[in-house]
């Protein structure tokens, strides 16, 4: 059936379409979501983590909760559209794994030439299902302590781009830290001492252009929060001076192995790779590359790329336990309409400022 997938692709390219109930239907949804921010203790624990990881005025992460919600109330349909519009613009790659021949590519290549090609669409600035927000509607969405659990974030900024030679020695150290197994650093260690510990993992994300984040979350019962913090800050006190070689051949026998099965189990996940390292600048051999250069990672790769990247002597705490408590400082993060009442009487756009290089991210 390729010749009619084809079809349908050029169709959905060339003809794309909204509907605008539709439309209606995903603003209203991401505009009650932010409301409710308040009652999603990982959403808390990511945004308070942010403000402090980032300096004032970094719009990507330091948007407040009425200036998120406002822009949101404030995109028309007309904006969805003359975006895709625009995105027509940029240089297209394609990938294809399974029973396709390059005819197959070329054809798809065309159509993809064929929209590039063809002049931007204005769509009009008619308002499609929008109005004015009533601000009472985020009104006394005020923070709700859960009954049995606390959680916790020790988190620091990151500068790492997916390029970055020090990428894959950072990764194994996440790993071995707190990776998605009970044999990693956080779990045994503070397990061991604290059987309430239901969760401790290390994360890192980072972009091809942006900013990205180190962060450590873990979750116990109520009231454990504080202790909980020190915890893993006394875990983060010797690491990575004191990772082993097992734990780091550990880490790359589960990384080689966990890569084989996710990258290549079908033509699906292939495809979807090989675009990945592509889109990154990667040649197509890269994938071949990858098993001996987790194996050539050694413990003093680990160390320096740690020492480069992430200052794990001073980084920032959230916890959120019967209150948020960020850097030892308690925060209030309920929602006061009347405080923002001559806000909502100006422009939205003069509210929000969004650096240049923002505005290009798709």
């Amino acid at each position: 059936n390729l010749a009619k997938t084809l079809e349908l692709f050029k169709e959905m390219i060339l003809g794309t379409r909204l509907d605008s109930e539709k439309f209606v239907n995903i603003k209203a949804g991401i505009k009650n979501s932010i409301k409710e921010e308040n009652e999603n203790h990982a959403a808390i624990l990511r945004t308070q983590l942010m403000n402090k990881v980032y300096p004032a005025g970094h719009y990507h992460h330091q948007a407040s909760q009425l200036e998120r919600w406002q822009m949101v109330d404030s995109i028309t349909y007309a904006d969805v559209m003359n975006l895709w519009e625009r995105i027509k613009q940029s240089n297209f790659v394609i990938a294809g794994s399974g029973d396709l021949k390059q005819d197959d590519l070329n054809k798809l290549q065309l159509v993809m030439q064929d929209w590039s090609k063809q002049p931007a669409r204005n769509i009009g600035n008619e308002l499609v299902g929008a109005h004015r927000a009533d601000l009472q509607e985020l009104e006394g969405n005020e923070f709700k302590a859960l009954q049995d659990q606390s959680f916790v974030t020790l988190g620091q900024q990151l500068e790492l781009k997916n390029t970055d030679p020090d990428f894959y020695a950072l990764y194994l150290a996440k790993e071995i830290l707190g990776g998605a197994t009970f044999s990693s650093r956080l779990m045994r260690t503070i397990r061991e001492s604290q059987g309430n510990v239901y969760s401790a993992n290390a994360y890192f994300s980072n972009y091809r252009n942006a900013d990205g984040i180190f962060q450590i979350v873990a979750a116990s019962q109520k009231g454990n929060g504080k202790n909980l913090a020190q915890q893993l800050k006394n875990v983060l006190s010797n690491f990575p001076a004191d990772i082993t070689e097992d734990e780091l051949n550990m880490a790359k026998q589960n990384f080689i192995k966990s890569y084989v099965k996710d990258k290549f189990e079908d033509n699906d996940a292939i495809a979807d790779h090989l675009l990945d390292n592509r889109l990154k600048g990667r040649d197509l051999d890269f994938v071949k590359q990858i098993p001996a250069m987790i194996e050539g990672i050694q413990l003093p790769d680990i160390q320096n790329a740690i020492a480069k990247h992430i200052d794990l002597k001073n980084i920032h705490e959230v916890i959120v336990d019967d209150k948020i408590v960020v850097d030892g400082q308690e925060i209030d993060t309920s929602f006061d309409a009347k405080a923002y009442k001559a806000r909502l009487a100006a422009p939205v756009a003069a509210a929000i400022t969004v650096p240049a290089q923002f505005t290009t991210s798709v």
